[in-house]
């Protein structure tokens, strides 16, 4: 299978003063097979050693890095005769033999002709272990599980992706609902190569959750195998909460989920194994979104995101019907499936430093930051059919100097409303009707009976304040406008007040009917709409629109709270 870091190896070689490279990642994202496969294509020969349990290793490596004497043992060891430039030393499972780590240093100051690399799914637990890490002497790189686009390329979708990366969104809508249907897949598959080519080759989504789960289970074995003894119950502790955390609005972690008044001195070194291990992603908080990011870096607060979208639904033993068939999946879990997947695309693509904000009063929240080419990118995560971006529409409103791009552009287009009722028979709005209007034919009494005496006002409820001080505002309404005819009531659909108890003498219409629908009913003209702050702009049904606004709540609430909420 392609693999994008590819051709990062390639590059890596032809370097004219190439360093010792070291390519760390989870465990089971393919270190091994794309080093492999590098070594014998990009090269004559490959002598490849696997540092774990291998005893005759101390041999090679004991008393002092003489990089001559090294090269004769590896060549001895893997049967190859190491030639410059023609042979790559590939050491796997480098954390377990330190030594071979340190001797990296040697080899760049020394033997820099030889091609070598390290790779070590437990490397970063490793270095904090105390490992002596060749710093400036080596060139790292990461790799993470496979991404969207190496799933197409695994899928044979080379065309598709071509197409994603032309940008022509245009003839991209006509593969719109092909490439969601793989979206899906990836949820479900997620990116570890030892299953999404299970997956390639028969498709059986039972297969697909026996790997996970057993990718699943080594890495809760590797907790006991290679964790400090008393930090094993954290570790696991940490590691099953993580999808309760994601599964809160604001995703945060709290360490009162693990256990009652839990603290971070307790479990700080938890979650930096977890960390180190490639198993979670660490995405810090920021108190100002504001360059440069890492000075407002909040390292009290953060999120704690797992290292595929796969493994995942695995933990949370998702059905595949409810991953691949309908959209639930980019909104269940408030969403977590879809921020993962973003973290995942933004982490496989280079991006590193990767920070979110929240502001205290939650009114305004940013799901990414990143800091790139001396911009601030702020990013906002919405799952399914819903592009609405409120929190990405303010700050960009206090940031003029920051452009925003929806990505991937909006499927459908706006259309003029009447064009579209026009084709609408009678029995459709009638149909319409009942599937809306509980109450269909009262209300067609009251209609009927409010015409023989005048005018009629509609006025439309918000879902303001408390209950107790909205029954009083709708009141004062009723009462500024009842001398001049006959009043209506539309309630918000968010709206809990009970306004057919509370105002009963008043014909109403349902809270859940769609206010367009009031064109529906023959004849029905209001001589005002009124509303607090629903905007209602170029409504048919009535000759004037009034909406009170900011000024009009003064009297009834603290201004700063409801002047924010009208910007919100």
């Amino acid at each position: 299978m392609k693999r994008k870091i590819y051709a990062k190896l390639v590059e890596w070689k032809y370097q004219k003063h190439h360093k010792p490279l070291i390519l760390n990642g989870v465990r089971q994202c393919g270190k091994t097979y794309i080093l492999k496969e590098f070594g014998q294509a990009e090269f004559d020969n490959l002598a490849y050693v696997s540092c774990d349990r291998n005893d005759n290793l101390q041999a090679i490596y004991e008393g002092d890095f003489d990089t001559a004497r090294i090269i004769r043992g590896l060549s001895a060891l893997t049967g190859v005769d190491i030639v410059p430039g023609k042979t790559l030393i590939f050491l796997d499972e480098v954390q377990a033999f330190p030594q071979a780590l340190e001797a990296l240093k040697y080899f760049c100051e020394d033997a820099p002709e030889y091609h070598i690399v390290v790779a070590g799914s437990l490397l970063g637990v490793a270095l904090h272990a105390g490992v002596s890490f060749p710093v400036g002497k080596v060139q790292t790189m990461r790799l993470f599980p496979m991404d969207f686009e190496e799933f197409l390329m695994a899928m044979g979708e080379d065309r598709l992706l071509k197409l994603m990366h032309s940008k022509d969104y245009a003839l991209m809508n006509a593969f719109h609902e092909k490439l969601k249907d793989y979206l899906r897949q990836y949820y479900y598959v997620g990116g570890m190569p030892e299953v999404v080519k299970m997956y390639v080759e028969n498709k059986l989504l039972s297969q697909v959750r026996t790997i996970q789960n057993e990718i699943l289970s080594n890495y809760a074995s590797d907790f006991s195998k290679h964790a400090p003894a008393q930090e094993v119950p954290r570790i696991d502790m940490v590691w099953q909460s993580i999808l309760g955390q994601l599964s809160k609005e604001n995703k945060k972690f709290v360490y009162g989920v693990l256990k009652k008044g839990g603290r971070a001195k307790e479990f700080e070194l938890a979650i930096q194994w977890l960390v180190d291990a490639g198993l979670v992603y660490k995405i810090t908080k920021v108190t100002k979104p504001e360059l440069p990011l890492k000075f407002y870096e909040d390292l009290s607060a953060f999120k704690l995101y797992l290292c595929d979208c796969g493994l995942m639904g695995a933990m949370a033993d998702t059905a595949a019907k409810d991953v691949l068939l309908g959209d639930n999946v980019f909104t269940e879990y408030k969403g977590a499936f879809t921020e993962q997947y973003v973290l995942q695309q933004l982490l496989a693509s280079g991006i590193t430093h990767i920070y979110y904000y929240s502001s205290d009063t939650s009114r305004m929240e940013m799901d990414f930051l990143v800091q790139r080419d001396g911009a601030l990118l702020p990013i906002e995560v919405k799952g399914g059919t819903s592009i609405k971006a409120t929190s990405l529409h303010n700050y960009l409103k206090a940031h003029p100097d920051i452009s925003a791009i929806r990505y991937p552009c909006p499927r459908y287009i706006e259309v003029p409303r009447k064009p579209l009722e026009d084709r609408l028979t009678e029995e459709d709005k009638q149909l319409l009707l009942q599937a809306f209007v509980r109450n269909k034919e009262e209300l067609e009494y009251q209609i009927a009976e409010s015409s023989r005496v005048g005018d009629k006002i509609l006025i439309l409820t918000d879902p303001l304040c408390t209950l107790d001080v909205r029954e009083r505002i709708f009141r004062d309404i009723i009462k500024m406008y009842e001398k001049e005819g006959t009043i209506f009531l539309k309630p918000h659909p968010r709206d809990l007040l009970d306004y057919r108890k509370l105002f009963a003498e008043y014909p109403q219409f349902d809270a859940s009917m769609p206010m367009e629908m009031l064109n529906f009913f023959p004849g029905l003209r209001f001589k005002k709409v009124v509303t607090v702050f629903t905007e209602v702009k170029g409504l048919p049904f009535a000759e004037e629109a009034v909406r009170l606004g900011a000024d009009f709540m003064d009297a009834y609430e603290d201004p700063l709270i409801h002047r924010q909420n009208e910007q919100i």
